[in-house]
């Protein structure tokens, strides 16, 4: 039997303090924050790991014994006969996550090869203050790489996401 829930229930007098986000169980997602961009980072002749442009996201968790769920997915291509693309995630300046094998590529060096960026990591970053997660890419050997490449014809937006999980 369905319960029926009216004004004379009492129902009507919660208010919008009467939950805490510290009253929600382990595991609830407490917030979302997504951040997409078309900005296209380019990358040519270099070893040194570079920041992808506008490849971020902030977000300030409501409590220190929070997680937060981090992920990216945006497009790529590389051109040129690398051994390995890098791919690192970052806390503020702090590198979390570093793939020295995001991608592979042995194409010729004239040729293009498509290769997605997708990372998740769930952090545990122990503050309420803001952070800031980013990306930085890289190449083993000289060569280029081009992220968030937009064709003109449609998007191939980098999507980051940040999602606070109860502690």
């Amino acid at each position: 039997m369905p319960t029926e829930i009216s004004g004379s229930t009492g129902v009507n007098k919660i208010q919008s303090s009467a939950i805490e986000t510290g009253d929600m169980p382990t595991g609830a997602v407490l917030q979302v924050v997504q951040n997409t961009t078309s900005t296209t980072t380019h990358i040519t002749n270099t070893t040194t790991l570079t920041t992808a442009t506008d490849l971020n996201v902030t977000i300030t968790p409501s409590s220190s014994s929070s997680k937060i769920l981090v992920t990216v997915n945006t497009g790529g291509l590389v051109l040129g006969t690398t051994d390995a693309i890098l791919f690192n995630m970052l806390r503020d300046s702090t590198t979390i996550v570093a793939r020295a094998r995001q991608g592979y590529n042995s194409a010729s060096a004239q040729e293009w090869s498509s290769l997605p960026f997708v990372m998740s990591y769930l952090d545990s970053p122990s503050t309420a203050s803001a952070i800031t997660y980013s990306f930085k890419i890289g190449m083993s050997a000289s060569s280029s790489c081009h992220l968030q490449i937009n064709s003109g014809t449609g998007t191939n937006d980098g999507i980051v996401t940040a999602m606070e999980i109860a502690g």
